[in-house]
């Protein structure tokens, strides 16, 4: 791992992206599959990203879906960047 992503991974402004994606519900007009990649630029309005926390996003670049689990009548998402 490089030091700037070791860098950006351990800032507040990481932590604040992953509580917010951790703290919403969307639907999506799509059935979700492993592998699917996501935009999470596109959600942003959802999450409320400022632009800082915009440009963490952007810096690993494209999300992938890496594991689906259920959560009462919710499918609970895990994302992680495209290596």
């Amino acid at each position: 791992m490089d030091n700037k992503r070791e860098e950006i991974e351990s800032s507040e402004e990481f932590n604040n992206i992953c509580m917010k994606y951790d703290s919403n519900i969307i639907k999506v007009p799509y059935t979700p599959s492993i592998g699917m990649v996501i935009y999470i630029e596109s959600f942003s309005h959802y999450f409320n990203l400022t632009d800082e926390e915009l440009l963490i996003i952007n810096y690993f670049g494209i999300y992938k879906i890496t594991s689906i689990g259920m959560d009462g009548e919710l499918l609970r998402l895990s994302i992680d960047p495209c290596e």
